[in-house]
């Protein structure tokens, strides 16, 4: 059994868990990685290039980094709530763009298709084993319908050590944004 335990620690660093967000209903990375959130030096931030709005069904490319000078290894878990029900209102859906992220749903099935199943519709987009040697990701993220109202993105980042062994020596950080839909009101124009 002994033997067995440092084979299944390491197997996680793929991610595979989802609710680590620390999204209501959601817990967070410290379980395994570090013993507090936000102690370390470092941050996880996410990039909107249209800054705190989004157009009902349009696809945003957000771009994730995790900083951390002492890390040797990152990850990193997103989510994105609708804020009418912070815990499972799914706020639109996600892509990954390349090798190092993947996107899971609620039961911790890798999501294939369009969309997660019914029973289980929050999306959680997140690093692979591929992705943990870099500190920036790119994912696609697809809004939701009109009438969605505002999206709560929530984030938990990873800053590693590198070791492979869940110990104090990582650090997790977490951020949350809030997106309100794009007026559809033309803009008032002074002449």
């Amino acid at each position: 059994i002994l033997s067995v335990i440092p084979a299944l620690i390491y197997a996680d660093v793929t991610g595979r868990e989802p609710r680590r967000t620390g999204a209501p209903g959601d817990g967070l990375c410290t379980e395994c990685h570090g013993p507090t959130a936000n102690q370390g030096g470092g941050r996880v931030q996410v990039a909107f290039p249209g800054e705190l709005t989004y157009t009902a069904g349009a696809t945003q490319r957000l771009t994730v980094t995790v900083t951390d000078s002492a890390a040797k290894a990152f990850g990193f878990q997103l989510t994105a709530r609708l804020k009418s029900n912070l815990q499972n209102g799914q706020g639109g859906s996600f892509s990954p763009t390349d090798g190092n992220t993947q996107v899971l749903c609620e039961d911790g099935s890798l999501k294939s298709g369009r969309a997660c199943p019914a029973s289980t519709p929050v999306e959680f987009i997140e690093h692979t084993q591929q992705g943990t040697g870099k500190n920036t990701f790119t994912v696609d993220w697809t809004a939701p319908a009109a009438g969605a109202g505002d999206v709560v993105f929530y984030i938990a980042g990873n800053a590693a050590n590198g070791n492979g062994r869940a110990d104090n020596g990582d650090n997790i950080y977490t951020n949350s944004y809030t997106l309100t839909p794009a007026s559809s009101q033309p803009k008032a124009a002074i002449s």
